[in-house]
């Protein structure tokens, strides 16, 4: 499973998107991750993660283990050039999220931004694997859409900021997001750096979330044990919304005044990822009686395969009981 340690603070100079990164310059230490050593893939971030200090010394440590964890390396655009991708490839890294907040080479020269479709080429060519992070303003929503189309069926998360730069908040059409999101089945909200921000809630877009739920599962949806259990009551819809104990949206410069209020509760809000498996049908006699006296428990691990998570990791059965994933639907073979 990804579990994802910041190690930095923001970057330097400050991206000019990011709204989730810490002001306070800091840097964790070696030991601080290398504690997360039963994490099966390793998400290094919290701003530029190529200026941890440390980075160096826990990839070549990483390498003597007997099973090297999976690191993925969390960066902006400009931050990986060339020779820094050729330098993580060299060392052991399997792959980078690199955060993507604009196109076109006037937009990237005025703002100083990288260029993350060449990032996402050139990481590939390299044998990483290529996540996105796409930094939504209302002003480059449609911008990044299609980057969100060219880019799919790559793993992309979408993280809204209310305002442009330098202006009020204006909110997006939700409309406008579910657009976005339909570019392609792994565009998904973005939930790794802030817990109820950067995301619109399944009320403001009821039949999306009808047909795709799946695009909030990495958005904090499961209780935080670190958050006490309250019903949320942001909006309007909380009081009789079947999510409002699992919903920990907040980010109201999200959404007009006008758009709170039309909002529209969600009924029957059990998370779908989190639903029991059931026997559709019984097992034939004739099958039953060709089995052994020792009971089978399950032969699903040897009969079935499944990817729930958007980064695109195939498991046997059950992702949460089978050690390790199988590949990767977007850049390895099964094994």
């Amino acid at each position: 499973m990804l579990h994802r340690i910041d190690v930095v603070s923001g970057c330097s100079p400050r991206c000019p998107s990011c709204t989730a990164c810490s002001d306070s310059p800091w840097q964790a230490s070696l030991e601080q991750v290398s504690a997360a050593s039963d994490a099966e893939t390793l998400l290094l971030g919290g701003g530029d993660t190529t200026t941890w200090r440390h980075l160096a010394a826990f990839l070549a440590l990483n390498q003597t283990r007997a099973t090297p964890q999976a690191v993925m390396i969390e960066a902006p655009a400009r931050a990986l050039t060339t020779a820094m991708l050729r330098s993580l490839a060299r060392r052991g890294v399997t792959g980078v999220l690199v955060q993507i907040e604009g196109s076109g080479a006037v937009m990237l020269k005025t703002a100083n931004l990288g260029d993350g479709e060449r990032v996402v080429a050139e990481a590939e060519a390299l044998g990483l694997q290529a996540h996105v992070r796409l930094c939504v303003r209302p002003i480059t929503l449609t911008l990044l859409s299609g980057v969100a189309g060219r880019l799919s069926p790559r793993s992309t998360w979408v993280e809204l900021i209310a305002a442009d730069w330098g202006q009020t908040p204006v909110g997006y059409q939700p409309a406008a997001v579910e657009r976005l999101l339909s570019l392609g089945q792994v565009a998904v909200f973005s939930g790794h750096r802030q817990t109820g921000h950067g995301y619109l809630p399944p009320c403001t877009m009821p039949t999306f979330w009808k047909r795709r739920p799946a695009a909030w599962q990495s958005a904090a949806w499961q209780l935080n044990p670190d958050l006490p259990e309250q019903a949320n009551t942001v909006l309007p819809a909380c009081a009789t919304c079947d999510l409002r104990m699992l919903c920990r949206w907040n980010d109201l410069p999200l959404l007009s005044e006008k758009l709170r209020a039309t909002a529209k509760p969600i009924v029957g809000g059990r998370l779908p990822w989190l639903k029991e498996r059931k026997t559709e049908i019984a097992v034939p006699a004739f099958i039953i009686k060709q089995r052994p006296p020792a009971e089978v428990v399950c032969v699903s691990p040897w009969t079935t395969m499944e990817i729930t998570d958007p980064a695109g990791d195939v498991h046997q059965c059950c992702s949460a009981w089978t050690v390790s994933s199988r590949g990767n639907v977007h850049g390895t073979t099964l094994g």
